[in-house]
């Protein structure tokens, strides 16, 4: 719930999902009233992307306005409780932008890969994506591949098939070891193999322009304006892409 600086949490197991429903609790504020922004353990400047690791009960949040990324640990949430770790600073009261191996300049999109213990994190203003390993929890740790830049510094901007144009959101397949990126600015959806993250890797496909290199903007089957949101449902065959510019989300069959 960005403008609010919070994260709300809904119990939305049956059967007591229902429309209008009242959240059970809230990160980033101690109550559900407020809606206080600062730079703090506990506190958000624009959450923005939220991506979610079952076997240790993390959620990551895309802390955008104050450049960095929070971990909470949810097995159990009070009201604005502290974050258990940040990364893209050094502590939790700095918002310093940056671009090298342990900065950011305002993350967007969040996925997070199960099978290798990585976060992805979409590095908008620097026009890329960043890889960390988050097996343990580390205050400012260093990324340890990035795409879209060769190395750890900002992206060229321009839509070549190894680089982005203010890309936003991103989604992981663990059991085909695949990444998707939505390169918001691109127009498209571009597709990594992440066996082995390595800098500046190319795509190995791409959803939205008939080669990488195009820069079409369109509503049909084929085009999009500003792709944000991606999901895949659990097979991994079918890709959700919210196309922004259009009003609409897109159905692509990737399997």
């Amino acid at each position: 719930d960005s403008s609010f600086r919070r994260v709300l949490v809904f119990d939305v197991s049956a059967p007591t999902l229902a429309s209008g429903m009242a959240a059970t609790g809230v990160l980033g504020q101690v109550d559900f009233t407020s809606s206080v922004q600062a730079t703090s353990q506990a506190r958000f400047n624009g959450p923005q992307g939220l991506a979610y690791d079952s076997a240790q009960n993390r959620l990551f949040v895309s802390d955008t306005g104050s450049n960095r990324v929070l971990t909470f640990k949810v097995a159990s949430i009070t009201n604005g409780q502290d974050a258990g770790a940040v990364i893209g600073q050094s502590d939790f009261v700095s918002s310093f932008t940056g671009s090298g191996a342990t900065r950011l300049f305002r993350p967007e999109g969040l996925a997070f890969d199960p099978a290798a213990n990585r976060l992805f994190v979409v590095d908008r203003e620097n026009n890329r994506v960043m890889v960390f390993n988050v097996a343990t929890d580390v205050n400012g740790a260093d990324a340890g591949a990035v795409f879209g830049a060769s190395t750890f510094t900002v992206g060229a901007g321009i839509p070549l098939q190894q680089t982005f144009v203010k890309p936003y959101g991103a989604t992981v397949d663990p059991a085909r070891r695949r990444l998707y990126v939505s390169d918001s600015n691109g127009a498209r959806i571009m597709m990594f193999d992440i066996s082995n993250p390595t800098n500046g890797q190319a795509a190995l496909n791409v959803v939205g322009q008939p080669e990488f290199e195009s820069n079409f903007w369109g509503v049909s089957s084929q085009l999009m304006i500003s792709p944000r949101g991606l999901a895949l449902d659990p097979s991994g065959a079918r890709l959700y892409a919210a196309d922004y510019g259009n009003n609409r989300v897109l159905l692509f069959d990737v399997g």
